[in-house]
């Protein structure tokens, strides 16, 4: 008689959760709905308060939040020239600790960031502020497909742009968000 030993659990192991190939997208949608809420709790766990300069200026607020710098620095620069007040973040986490505090009226989020995802991000923003403001706009060279945009759509984001995104695009998406 062989003795086998019986696998160990997905929990047992590290997991929270598992799914069985082919994962159900409601399922999938939920947990990221569950990552979303632990990861915002961290960060407003945070205290930090909200920057009242930021409310001030009378200009709108931008944040960019993306993993490659070059994107981060250009875009800054082009935005800042154009009179949007700017700041930046290079992963998910630290966007949200940024949103809570400077109080962006436009969220530019790459897709593919390290420690938050902008799927992940945009969820967990829509869920806190609702989907009046800020605006989310997607920015992603890796997710272009009809599938990944309707997640990007699903996730929250209100406009999508494949990099390298064509400047004109981008601010035919900013310029009607300008106050008058």
């Amino acid at each position: 008689m062989e003795h086998r030993e019986r696998p160990a659990s997905p929990k047992s192991v590290g997991f929270d959760q598992f799914f069985f190939k082919p994962a159900e997208p409601q399922a999938l949608l939920v947990l990221l709905d569950q990552i979303a809420a632990k990861r915002v709790e961290q960060g407003a766990a945070s205290g930090q308060p909200l920057d009242a300069t930021a409310q001030e200026s009378g200009r709108l607020r931008v944040l960019i939040a993306d993993d490659n710098r070059d994107t981060v620095m250009t875009t800054s620069a082009l935005l800042a020239d154009e009179g949007y007040e700017v700041r930046a973040v290079y992963n998910g986490r630290d966007a949200m600790i940024e949103i809570a505090k400077f109080d962006p009226d436009v969220v530019i989020a790459d897709i593919k960031m390290p420690g938050l995802s902008g799927w992940e991000l945009a969820r967990a923003v829509r869920r806190r502020s609702g989907f009046d403001r800020p605006v989310l706009i997607a920015i992603s060279g890796h997710y272009k497909n009809g599938a990944d945009r309707v997640l990007t759509n699903i996730s929250g984001f209100n406009h999508f742009l494949p990099k390298p995104f064509d400047v004109k695009d981008l601010m035919a998406l900013m310029e009607p968000l300008k106050p008058a």
